[in-house]
């Protein structure tokens, strides 16, 4: 894995150890999502959350293209801590050992113009992470396997939907754009 573009590009990100608890996006998703975003944001001095950040590979690429600070939560931050040491972003970095779902319900005020979430593809508690980001202005990126069936309320809130190998990225304005 490598960062596709900005300050960092080509940089290697370092894996996992243990390839069965994280499925790490492939860099030719990240090259697409980072094409989507660039049309909804302009990264200099951006603010993001990095939800099941695995091995912070999403991050890291915020940092790379201009991002002045971001939040890293996961059980298993260890990859991430890794790597966020490894590019030296450690004091603009906030990383959180805490299941994402818990962590947004203790959550008042999170201040991040974009937020991306890359859930296990056995995940089953979508709308329940959804909702809950909802309630932040953001836009929101979901990378999830297959096509799921939101709730009318957050249907409304799909800017853009794309599919990229294995990976589907959904994309939600709530109230940001």
């Amino acid at each position: 894995m490598r960062i596709t573009g900005g300050e960092f590009k080509s940089r290697v990100i370092k894996g996992p150890l243990n390839t069965e608890s994280i499925r790490p996006t492939a860099d030719r998703t990240r090259e697409t999502l980072f094409n989507i975003i660039s049309n909804y944001l302009d990264f200099d001095s951006i603010t993001f959350a990095d939800l099941f950040c695995g091995t912070g590979s999403f991050g890291l690429e915020c940092f790379s293209r201009g991002a002045v600070s971001g939040v890293f939560v996961d059980k298993n931050i260890i990859t991430a801590s890794d790597n966020i040491t490894r590019f030296g972003v450690e004091t603009k970095s906030k990383i959180i050992k805490q299941d994402v779902l818990r962590f947004l319900n203790g959550c008042e005020n999170l201040f991040a113009e974009l937020i991306y979430a890359d859930p296990p593809y056995n995940y089953s508690h979508y709308n329940e992470l959804i909702n809950n980001v909802s309630n932040f202005s953001a836009l929101f990126i979901l990378e999830h396997k297959d096509k799921l069936d939101f709730e009318e309320n957050i249907k409304e809130k799909i800017v853009t939907e794309r599919k990229s190998g294995l990976a589907r990225l959904t994309f939600f304005n709530f109230n940001f754009i």
